[in-house]
């Protein structure tokens, strides 16, 4: 990266997090990028254009080895300043690292800021990557969330997506050592990840929110697939489709659970004017149930990934490569990309903020 193009996002941080930052009621968020995925090409994902292949191995060591560990120490003086109240490790998928390389980012981050006192710290996994000793570890750096990217339990589904899961045993198995622990572990399953048939896809949630009851994990997220739910706004045949598919959606979720299990927080009102903006509303959690654990929760965002982080987070995004660029979300203002190696994606971006920040 070039050093002026360095210079100016950390200053735009520190002039952030020194005289602009309500810790009151803002959020400061550390993004861990794990740029890749075991072979496969998951149909329903939206990063394939940006994610690496594990099995590029001189790649994937020099990745924790050398490039996140220089981004992660590019940013030092910005991590002292501020404490974060989270740190996210996501991708690509985080639990392809190996016991070695979580311990050697880990204490990294621990030499930059206390990470290990960081409240909430949230690790995705591929199931198939579970291992106690991985569990073991997250739990000694006191980890407080862990998510399990199940999608489906139907075996035709996962073979047209090229995906892999593990059985519903080994699950039983994982959630079994999680429910000795104070972690909250949430289980992901999507919906319209087949083909261009809804019920059938509607079919196959029914039975997957049957196993995903009966798993019983502290928190179920669903995520309505929104490559397969066409933009409303580009036509009307478009509009109907995707208003038919999430209103069967609910009523789905609506008949699979008993109304102390779970509240749908959606506007009251639904219909085929406000629909847009009401299904692109942010991530609303449902409540807790009556035993204290986090009951499910419905994820309705059909948008890029910008539109789900709250207006009053920041964040700032350690690793990335080629063209998952690190980032920075201040405050939804500024959208800023630290590019690594050219201003190529970013020059327009810097002009911007360049003249916002004079000196």
């Amino acid at each position: 990266m070039q050093s002026n193009e360095l210079d100016i996002i950390k200053r735009i941080w520190k002039d952030k997090l020194l005289n602009n930052f309500d810790k009151s009621k803002e959020v400061l968020q550390i993004y861990v990028d794990s740029p890749f995925c075991i072979p496969g090409e998951c149909k329903f994902c939206i990063y394939k254009p940006t994610r690496l292949r594990k099995e590029n191995l001189g790649l994937f060591k020099e990745y924790y080895k050398k490039i996140l560990i220089r981004n992660i120490r590019d940013m030092t003086d910005i991590l002292q300043i501020a404490a974060p109240n989270a740190v996210y490790f996501g991708g690509g998928t985080s639990s392809l690292m190996s016991i070695k390389i979580m311990k050697r980012i880990f204490n990294e981050l621990q030499d930059n800021f206390n990470f290990k006192n960081v409240r909430e710290k949230h690790f995705e996994f591929n199931p198939i990557d579970v291992t106690e000793n991985k569990i073991n570890l997250l739990m000694e750096w006191g980890f407080s969330h862990l998510s399990f990217g199940v999608q489906s339990f139907d075996e035709d589904v996962l073979a047209f997506n090229g995906r892999k899961n593990v059985s519903i045993e080994r699950l039983k198995d994982i959630f079994y050592i999680l429910e000795k622990t104070n972690v909250k572990y949430n289980m992901d399953l999507m919906v319209f990840i087949y083909k261009d048939n809804l019920l059938e896809d509607i079919n196959i949630l029914r039975k997957d929110l049957e196993i995903a009851k009966l798993l019983n994990p502290r928190r179920i997220t669903i995520f309505p697939n929104y490559k397969k739910i066409p933009d409303p706004t580009l036509s009307a045949a478009n509009f109907e489709l995707a208003y038919e598919k999430i209103m069967m959606f609910r009523k789905v979720v609506k008949e699979s659970f008993i109304e102390s299990d779970y509240l749908l927080n959606y506007a009251t009102l639904f219909n085929k004017t406000d629909f847009p903006t009401n299904y692109l509303l942010n991530p609303k959690p449902i409540r807790r149930d009556v035993a204290g654990k986090d009951a499910y929760e419905l994820y309705n965002n059909s948008g890029p990934q910008r539109a789900a982080c709250p207006p009053n987070y920041n964040t700032i995004a350690l690793g990335g490569f080629g063209q998952r660029k690190p980032y920075s979300y201040i405050n939804k203002d500024d959208f800023i990309y630290y590019t690594g190696n050219s201003v190529e994606q970013t020059e327009y971006l810097l002009k911007q903020i360049n003249a916002k920040h004079q000196e």
